[in-house]
């Protein structure tokens, strides 16, 4: 990648992962809408600890509690030892930040892979990582919406051909949340029409995140 290539795409991503959210790191608020999912997700980002081994949360219908899942597994599993030095919605700030800069990056990856050209990058991050609909997820503070990420680093493995990476990648849309599953499930459906021998990338992820989706 030329230099003025590079300085191109972390211009790009700074300025659309960081400018919108910026008003609300710096006034120490949290970025989104209050009056949408801002709260719950947020919430349930805090709740994931206590869901772990119980597959339910005592947070819920109290005192007997009932059966819930995260917004976002991996998230609030990562966040689990920091909760007790950082604030949630610091926590929450600086998550969104970051999923809104590898989502572009994926995508950048995943396009100039399929393109073999920074312009094929720039186009498939303009139109996917950063279409008005992401920054809704955004604005109204869902933040499973917002993790794209493992699904441009899918699309980036499948053409790169790494069968290993794109089964992780796979188990990680199941994992993070079921919008983007659903569109990895449709994708790798067409995959298979195309190559039967795809199916065993479809099935492999599928029995290993069985424990999640079946309860889901």
């Amino acid at each position: 990648m030329r230099r003025t290539e590079r300085l191109e795409l972390i211009l790009l991503i700074l300025v659309w992962s960081i400018l919108p959210v910026l008003p609300a790191i710096w006034q120490d608020d949290i970025a989104g809408s209050p009056y949408t999912d801002l709260y719950p997700s947020i919430w349930s980002l805090w709740a994931t600890e206590d869901w772990w081994g119980q597959w339910r949360t005592g947070w819920l219908n109290a005192p007997n509690g009932q059966d819930w899942f995260p917004s976002t597994l991996i998230l609030g599993t990562l966040i689990i030892p920091l909760k007790s030095i950082v604030s949630m919605g610091t926590l929450y700030n600086w998550i969104l930040v970051l999923s809104r800069c590898v989502g572009c990056a994926s995508f950048y990856l995943a396009g100039r892979a399929w393109g073999n050209a920074h312009q094929s990058g720039l186009l498939a991050m303009i139109v996917v990582a950063m279409a008005p609909m992401i920054q809704g997820f955004t604005v109204e503070g869902i933040i499973e919406g917002t993790q794209i990420w493992p699904l441009g680093f899918w699309l980036w493995s499948v053409h790169t051909s790494r069968p290993k990476t794109t089964v992780l990648f796979s188990c990680l849309i199941i994992l993070s949340n079921w919008y983007w599953a659903c569109i990895w499930g449709m994708l790798q459906i067409l995959r298979i029409f195309q190559r039967k021998s795809e199916v065993i990338l479809l099935m492999a992820p599928l029995a290993l995140t069985a424990p999640w989706w079946i309860g889901f």
